[in-house]
């Protein structure tokens, strides 16, 4: 976890892989996100084509962005995490980044 959420990849059965960007809802909220405060909600920004905006369900609240991507085991793959902290807002902008070797 390199923020409050996580960046990786996943299997999720024999055909498909996927690389995940998750990043959670502040506060301690309930588990229903209706619940959340609306200052303390993730707000999407920007996205990438290749990645689709979901919303978190349950326990896990906020935004997450996945890429279906059929990656190799023994392969390196780089991610990158940003957090760009805002005092004026009280915000902070958290970008994650995918390279594939090609």
């Amino acid at each position: 976890m390199a923020c409050q959420g996580y960046f990786g990849i996943q299997v999720n059965s024999k055909t498909e892989r996927r690389v995940i960007f998750s990043v959670w809802d502040a506060g301690n909220e309930a588990v229903s996100r209706d619940k959340v405060a609306d200052t303390n909600r993730v707000k999407l920004i920007e996205k990438v084509k290749l990645f689709l905006r979901l919303t978190l369900a349950m326990k896990e609240q906020g935004a997450q962005a996945i890429l279906i991507y059929n990656w190799k085991a023994d392969t390196t793959y780089k991610f990158l995490v940003t957090a760009l902290p805002d005092s004026a807002t009280q915000t902070t902008t958290y970008s994650g980044y995918f390279m594939h070797p090609s």
